[in-house]
């Protein structure tokens, strides 16, 4: 059974040790299998934010609200390349955050409704539409 749970520091000692042991191409699907409920990608995952990290622990640190802004506009120009925007905008955070808060702002957008009152409920500003479209194409 897979675990979300966070990380313990022996878990993580033994992830050190064990992808460090490989000299180059680290296999992360035999990493895995010397946890009992972690998958190769939660591997991969915690042992490249400890090394960017330098053994940081792993916390969520909320978005603001510029980030966010600043997310979905580079999004809008170089696409969902998540290496990239993990290079370029959001070194702190894993690749799995970026797209857990591009679904979110999929989700935020697809339901949000007009805050001008004289706007039926059905209608939405011709932006939110095509950034909603564009996020769609992109997920499929």
């Amino acid at each position: 059974m897979v675990s979300y749970n966070k990380w313990t520091q022996a878990e993580k000692e033994l992830l050190e040790q064990l992808a460090s042991s490989y000299h180059s191409g680290i296999n992360w699907n035999q990493i895995a299998v010397k946890f009992v409920s972690r998958t190769p990608k939660q591997c991969y995952d915690c042992y490249t934010l400890m090394k960017k990290s330098s053994g940081f622990e792993r916390q969520y640190i909320k978005w603001t609200k510029q980030e966010e802004d600043q997310f979905i506009e580079y999004i809008q120009k170089v696409g969902v390349n998540w290496p990239r925007i993990q290079q370029d905008l959001f070194p702190q955070r894993s690749i799995s955050q970026l797209k857990n808060k591009y679904r979110q702002s999929i989700q935020h957008l697809m339901h949000e409704k007009p805050s001008n009152a004289s706007v039926s409920a059905t209608e939405t500003t011709v932006s939110q539409v095509d950034i909603i479209e564009q996020l769609k194409m992109i997920l499929q």
